[in-house]
């Protein structure tokens, strides 16, 4: 199979949440809680931790916490 029909989990979690950033779904200075968005995009903690680490690589959101990155 080709992978780009089958994406992973973090590809997903990295897709969905840098695409609701830039659509300013979260506003500027929102708080993002893993639980919520776990619930959001129905993922496990582990995709979406990775995804906002990515993010926060990518200088798209500014991690003010611990490095496993709750933003």
């Amino acid at each position: 199979m080709d992978k780009s029909q089958n994406p992973t989990a973090i590809e997903i979690a990295l897709t969905s949440l840098r695409q609701d950033v830039l659509s300013l779904a979260y506003l500027p200075g929102t708080k993002l809680k893993v639980e919520h968005l776990q619930q959001t995009y129905g993922l496990s903690s582990s995709p979406i931790r990775e995804a906002l680490n990515r993010l926060t690589w990518f200088l798209m959101l500014i991690c003010k916490t611990s490095p496993a990155c709750d933003c």
